[in-house]
């Protein structure tokens, strides 16, 4: 992982969160999820990425303005024709509400980093066939 400006705890946060998705099963950063790799193959894909557009540079914003921006995040994934499901991250430790997003299926790295950089995102998840989700930073 290469240096990061953002605080250690707000960091830590992101490693430890539990990201669900839809409703089904649950990913943990740098754990092997069984459930991704059989969603990666039923999809015959390869790559996938997990990407929110609420709370822009880590900050709290308002349940409505975040999910006029996921709205947009949502409007562009099926612009770009890719296989998606809806997410929530969720806190262990309940310091952070749930955050909604979207696991993106058959998008490259290049493509998923530039659309969390468009909303501008701290961090995203990428997972390649492996099934291990990586948290990369943005900052």
């Amino acid at each position: 992982m290469h240096s990061s400006n953002l605080d250690t705890d707000l960091i830590q946060a992101y490693r430890a969160a539990v990201y669900r998705i839809d409703d089904r099963f649950d990913l943990k950063i740098d754990q092997h999820s069984p459930e991704l790799k059989a969603w990666l193959h039923r999809h015959g894909i390869e790559s996938c990425a997990l990407i929110t557009a609420a709370n822009p540079a880590g900050r709290l914003r308002s349940p409505a303005f975040n999910s006029q921006v996921n709205g947009e995040l949502e409007a562009l994934i099926i612009e770009f024709g890719h296989i998606y499901c809806p997410t929530v991250a969720l806190d262990p430790l309940s310091q952070w509400p749930p955050e909604a997003g979207f696991l993106i299926g058959g998008i490259d790295y290049a493509d998923a980093e530039s659309l969390a950089q468009r909303f501008d995102q701290n961090a995203w998840v990428w997972s390649q066939v492996d099934a291990v989700p990586r948290l990369r930073l943005l900052r």
